[in-house]
């Protein structure tokens, strides 16, 4: 279950509510619930849930998952292999000024760096601990200003 406090517009994550777990991505949160148990978000969906449906659901953010960062999901975001050493390897993204990498130690990810390859802008080698997607998407945009997914689909 994902903490509502850690919800974010634009962040992907599993809907549970679902006998198989399907991807959405929040497009809105309403948080004028007292109880975070009852906090409802929007979700888009890549295709329609059904043939008679369109592709957006409310859904409770209780039913909410972490998509876990793992090498298939950088792979199928179009990060690459850059560093082995040892029982750490670290994946890697080039985005116009930045690069980010992700490393993983014994197959668990465990941290995100964003680096600026261009020495005349301020930012440089930031990092955060991170495990999940919305982790990492969250990072990119408090970093840089920038959505993970859209700048992969470029």
């Amino acid at each position: 279950m994902i903490d509502p406090k850690e919800l974010r517009i634009g962040s992907h994550y599993y809907n549970g509510s679902y006998v198989e777990p399907i991807i959405g991505r929040v497009l809105s949160i309403d948080g004028s619930a007292s109880n975070p148990d009852d906090i409802q978000v929007g979700l888009i969906y890549d295709m329609p849930l059904d043939n008679n449906s369109d592709p957006y659901e409310a859904a409770m953010a209780h039913y909410l998952e972490p998509i876990p960062l793992t090498p298939d999901v950088l792979n199928e975001l179009g990060f690459h292999q850059s560093i082995m050493c040892g029982e750490w390897i670290v994946w890697a993204k080039d985005i116009d000024s930045i690069t980010i990498q992700v490393a993983f130690q014994d197959l668990v990810c465990k941290d995100a760096e964003i680096k600026d390859n261009d020495d005349k802008k301020a930012m440089f080698g930031w990092s955060c601990p991170c495990q999940y997607l919305h982790e990492l998407e969250s990072f990119l945009w408090m970093c840089a200003k920038t959505e993970l997914i859209e700048l992969i689909k470029e």
